[in-house]
């Protein structure tokens, strides 16, 4: 699974960096160093947040008010489910859930 930087993950939560930072520092989101020495979160931390998150156990900070952008889609697969016919992929948009056949 990819890592993400903290801009990255702020981006796919709909939040700013500062706030990504925060909830790691306190313990709701947790960071490992990068090769590079950078702090950077595990995809499947990150996508169990974010799934967390939407389901209204992290809500998001006053001011924090979500908008969306036309033409613009940012977010994190948190499920994919196969059989012999089709797939049915969900991915997690800030407090968007989208699932796809």
């Amino acid at each position: 699974m990819p890592s993400y930087s903290i801009g990255q993950a702020a981006e796919l939560l709909a939040v700013s960096p500062e706030t990504v930072r925060r909830w790691a520092d306190g313990g709701h989101l947790s960071m490992d160093r990068g090769s590079s020495g950078n702090r950077v979160i595990d995809g499947v931390s990150l996508a169990a947040f974010a799934t967390e998150r939407a389901a209204g156990l992290h809500p998001v900070p006053d001011g924090g008010a979500l908008t969306s952008v036309r033409n613009s889609f940012a977010g994190i697969v948190t499920a994919v489910r196969m059989d012999d016919i089709v797939a049915q992929v969900e991915i997690q948009s800030g407090p968007h859930r989208l699932v796809s056949l």
